[in-house]
């Protein structure tokens, strides 16, 4: 094996983890409607807020991901949300950047 070469076929396994990923991810945003406001403003604000607020370059897939995750619990909690400026404009920039 050469530098710079890995040890999982090149052919189709790229694809294969990116649906794995983007089924999950589905799956997750379609059961958010089942869960507690109370784990939903923990997801939102823990988990959601952190991730799109923090200044790290990360993929732009995943940060769409994460934005309709966040647009899934701002719909469900109807305005139960504080959302800051930041999370606001970096919410406006994934989705319409």
């Amino acid at each position: 094996m050469t530098k710079g070469q890995s040890n999982y076929p090149v052919s189709g396994f790229k694809t294969v983890i990116s649906n794995v990923y983007t089924h999950v991810l589905e799956s997750f945003i379609s059961v958010l409607s089942s869960v507690s406001s109370h784990i939903l403003h923990s997801i939102f604000y823990e988990v959601i807020g952190e991730f799109l607020t923090n200044d790290q370059q990360t993929p732009q897939e995943v940060r769409v991901y994460s934005c309709k995750i966040a647009e899934k619990i701002i719909t469900i909690c109807q305005g139960d949300l504080l959302i800051s400026n930041r999370m606001l404009d970096t919410l406006i920039e994934v989705y319409c950047g």
